[in-house]
């Protein structure tokens, strides 16, 4: 950062973040009937559930390349902005895992920091265990549960 200037949130995050807006639209509530499978053993893409509950045109998913686990995105509910968690059941099933549970609750700091509501959509079987995971997830997990500020 140099002297003199100050820091400016980035277009994207401001355009979502902007007074409510009277033009929003809803997608074609219809289409969340196809998306998640009535077979639970079968994976399906979380990202079509969340652009089916969005407005149009309104879903910015944050960190995509970290994390493929856990899926966080900012959007707006009837003109309103929101940050959406969801596990991704196409990795590792859905299990949350320490870079999941810490992209999560990074993200939930951000929300909280912005004065968002947050959406949460969980399709997991649980947390990944095992001595390798256990040394990194047993300090992250948490973090995430807890992140979210009491009201």
């Amino acid at each position: 950062m140099t002297k003199g200037k100050r820091y400016r949130l980035p277009n994207s995050i401001r355009a979502i973040s902007g007074v409510t807006g009277g033009g929003w639209q809803a997608p074609d509530q219809r289409l969340l009937r196809q998306p998640i499978p009535e077979n639970r053993l079968r994976v399906y893409d979380v990202r079509t559930v969340i652009h089916g509950l969005a407005d149009c045109d309104s879903v910015l998913e944050l960190r995509a390349g970290f994390a493929p686990g856990m899926i966080t995105a900012l959007a707006r509910f009837e003109g309103r902005p929101v940050g959406i968690i969801a596990n991704n059941p196409q990795h590792l099933a859905g299990a949350v895992d320490a870079p999941g549970a810490d992209k999560a609750a990074r993200f939930m700091q951000l929300c909280d920091a912005l004065i968002f509501r947050c959406c949460s959509q969980c399709d997991t079987p649980g947390i990944m265990v095992g001595p390798e995971v256990e040394k990194t997830a047993l300090r992250a997990t948490p973090r995430a549960c807890l992140s979210r500020r009491q009201v």
